[in-house]
């Protein structure tokens, strides 16, 4: 009889661990994707997500299939967040504005503003922890960028993962136009990009009628469309964001945008020409002037 509940007391022991170590994103459409990754790989990820509090914070203060704007904030950059807020409203956006927080009490001034935050103390110390454990190396007191970045892959993977699209912006944006009019129906990714001198490090001449021009993408400002197709992507990318950091120090500390780059630059990627897009745009300038 005692074996019996012995093994019994073992099943339920175990049975717990697993229900501890099981994450909201094992009950999302990315169930599948997040399963498919590499066992160390997918140990890593999964070591820097935000807990339920993060999916609470969602689901709570917004409704199934929202676009979602998410915008990372700290000291230097939460009171800008307020003039991106502002902006939206005048131009009646139905975005949902999200501030992510890196510093504490910033989320107290926001909320006091109308806009929602989230903080979790034990996930940004969680980032700066991963960050060390898989480069081998710390950083600089207050050099908050790192966590910044780490956060934005995670936060855009897991609300993506939730059934939303997501408009990426950094907190010194302004849209004088609602910018989800601007968002073409057949992408799954828009994104800005900046032309630059001929620099294979940082730009590739991505449009097909312009091969002359290197064109650096901007990850601080770009819309995902909730699919298959974008959700995979953005999975791979942050395991190759993880994969990159586990081969050391990331000197630039600007990894997600130059293995943004690097992801594109490998698999080819080709935008539409760019003087269809410049009709495009004209023709959507016109429609919603």
């Amino acid at each position: 009889m005692s074996f019996f509940v012995c093994i019994l007391c073992l099943l339920l022991s175990l049975a717990s661990v697993l229900g501890a170590n099981r994450s909201p994103i094992d009950d999302s459409v990315c169930k599948e994707l997040i399963n498919g990754v590499a066992s160390a790989r997918q140990q890593q990820l999964r070591s820097i997500l935000p807990d339920k509090t993060f999916y609470k914070f969602i689901s709570d203060h917004s409704k199934p299939h929202d676009d979602i704007m998410l915008v990372d904030v700290d000291l230097n950059t939460w009171s800008l967040l307020l003039n991106q807020v502002v902006a939206l409203k005048m131009t009646g956006s139905k975005l949902v504005v999200f501030a992510i927080a890196y510093d504490d009490n910033i989320c107290k001034e926001l909320w006091g503003k109308g806009v929602p935050c989230y903080y979790e103390e034990r996930w940004i110390k969680g980032l700066y922890t991963a960050y060390q454990k898989w480069t081998g190396s710390t950083l600089p007191p207050g050099q908050n960028l790192v966590n910044v970045q780490m956060g934005r892959m995670i936060t855009t993977l897991v609300t993506i993962c939730e059934g939303h699209n997501v408009f990426l912006s950094d907190g010194d944006v302004v849209f004088f136009r609602d910018p989800m009019d601007y968002v073409f129906n057949n992408v799954n990714i828009m994104i800005t990009a900046t032309a630059i001198g001929p620099n294979p490090d940082w730009g590739v001449p991505y449009m097909a009628d312009n091969s002359s021009t290197y064109y650096a993408l901007n990850n601080g400002v770009v819309f995902y469309r909730n699919n298959a197709v974008t959700r995979s992507f953005l999975m791979q990318l942050t395991v190759n964001c993880i994969e990159f950091l586990n081969k050391g120090p990331d000197s630039m500390w600007a990894f997600l945008q130059t293995r943004f780059h690097v992801y594109m630059r490998d698999h080819h990627l080709l935008f539409y020409p760019s003087r269809l897009d410049i009709l495009s745009f004209l023709m959507h300038s016109f429609l919603y002037a």
